[in-house]
């Protein structure tokens, strides 16, 4: 019982970090949308780096309760948070923008790739780190 509550607990977790990771970058997105027309070069590098801090964040967090397998939980929380965000974007943001998935991939979706890059290189530090 005890550990399926803690099992519970953390999914909960996965899904409202992961979500929080898309909110954010999305937010700052809509909040700038016209630094997105008038400098489009200069918007995308800002949420990149947006997009970096939210993913280092959440990521911190998230592995923070996890108290053994961290290689093998990183790898599953980036993927995981990889597609929850592409899931995000294409069920709301691209609608709004009347994108297509081409456009959304080359302009948006393959930033999201930084989300498994982090979070394994975190959970590989933690595995060899942590277990000596």
């Amino acid at each position: 019982m005890v550990k399926k509550k803690a099992k519970e607990k953390q999914w909960v977790k996965l899904l409202v970090y992961g979500f929080l990771l898309w909110l954010v970058p999305f937010l700052v997105s809509v909040a700038m949308n016209s630094l997105h027309k008038s400098q489009p070069f200069f918007f995308q590098s800002i949420m990149a780096v947006v997009l970096s801090l939210a993913g280092m964040f959440f990521i911190v967090v998230y592995l923070s309760s996890v108290k053994k397998n961290f290689f093998h939980e990183s790898v599953m929380l980036g993927i995981f948070w990889l597609l929850l965000n592409i899931i995000f974007d294409i069920v709301i943001l691209v609608p709004m923008k009347n994108m297509n998935l081409v456009q959304y991939i080359t302009d948006i979706g393959l930033r999201y790739i930084t989300i498994p890059i982090m979070s394994t290189g975190f959970g590989y530090y933690l595995e060899r780190h942590h277990c000596k």
